[in-house]
């Protein structure tokens, strides 16, 4: 079904605006996701880095929510240089903070991993 361009202006208009700004927002937005989901990643790889003594498998499967939630951040990060110019120290912020927290949560593998095999 194609839209014809007075329907879809109709559209447009009732959503606020035109396709494009509402794209350039979202966007402009890549930066905080980044950040945010960085400082979630860090903030569950704080406590696995802290206290080692966790059980290998709760070491795993916090790791595994860093590593979702690091994925998502890094992607976001590395979108918002390219479609956007803002917000890229947010960008950066986060993309940092993940790589932060993907190398605590190797770090916290391997010494729970060894912990549990010798």
């Amino acid at each position: 079904m194609v839209m014809s361009p007075t329907k879809r202006n109709a559209l447009a208009s009732a959503l606020g605006g035109a396709p494009a700004r509402l794209k350039e927002d979202l966007n402009a937005s890549l930066g905080a996701v980044a950040a945010f989901f960085g400082l979630v990643a860090l903030l569950f790889t704080l406590p696995v880095v802290a206290f080692m003594a966790a059980s290998f498998l709760a070491v795993l499967l916090i790791s595994a929510v860093v590593g979702g939630c690091a994925a998502v951040s890094i992607l976001a990060a590395r979108r918002a240089h390219r479609v956007t110019q803002r917000h890229l120290g947010l960008a950066k912020a986060g993309y940092a903070a993940s790589l932060v927290a993907l190398a605590g949560c190797v770090v916290a593998l391997v010494v729970t991993g060894s912990r549990a095999l010798g």
